[in-house]
């Protein structure tokens, strides 16, 4: 009786040891493992100063807020990296602004994953373009004229006797009148 407890026993070991050293790796698995790996993402914009299409390699040159000094970083496309706004590295030209998540590899390359044109802001219709001055302006003078206080909360404190504008206080330009002497 002890030898068949015994013999059981060893038969279940090794089953169970078995079906353990042939199990496959669960699904749940792989997306843990994926998603380990895109935990190490890291993010760039920059604008592009040179594209390489035969080594699949752009160069962007970007701001390091952590010393405030710009650089530049090259980054190696492969067939598995996505775009936005593009639809192939044959698309980047120079002096475009590229946003790009990326990896480091274990060569130490920087592989991208995901690549983002992107594009300046168009103006909408029917805005009007911003010129620049091209004569100085012209100093314009104003006076403060107290106004009735009595029924306006005033939340700014009053410094020397004059009210900020907006706070219980009327700017009135000089005009000339018919009143006034030359």
């Amino acid at each position: 009786m002890k030898g068949l407890k015994i013999l059981l026993c060893g038969a279940m070991v090794l089953f169970f040891g078995l079906g353990l050293a042939l199990a496959e790796e669960p699904a749940g698995m792989e997306t843990a493992n994926q998603e380990l790996k895109d935990s190490d993402i890291q993010w760039v914009l920059g604008e592009v100063v040179n594209v390489d299409l035969k080594s699949n390699v752009i160069m962007v040159k970007y701001l390091d807020y952590e010393d405030n000094q710009e650089k530049e970083m090259s980054i190696t496309v492969d067939a598995a990296t996505t775009y936005e706004s593009i639809k192939s590295l044959g698309e980047i030209k120079l002096q475009d602004f590229l946003s790009i998540d990326y990896v480091i590899a274990a060569d130490g390359k920087n592989l991208a994953k995901n690549i983002g044109l992107d594009k300046a802001k168009e103006p909408q219709a029917g805005a009007v373009p911003l010129t620049p001055v091209e004569a100085p302006l012209a100093p314009v003078s104003a006076t403060v004229v107290p106004v009735e206080t009595s029924a306006i909360q005033v939340e700014a404190p009053v410094t020397q006797g004059i009210l900020p504008v907006g706070q219980g206080a009327e700017v009135v330009c000089p005009e000339k009148t018919e009143n006034q002497a030359p």
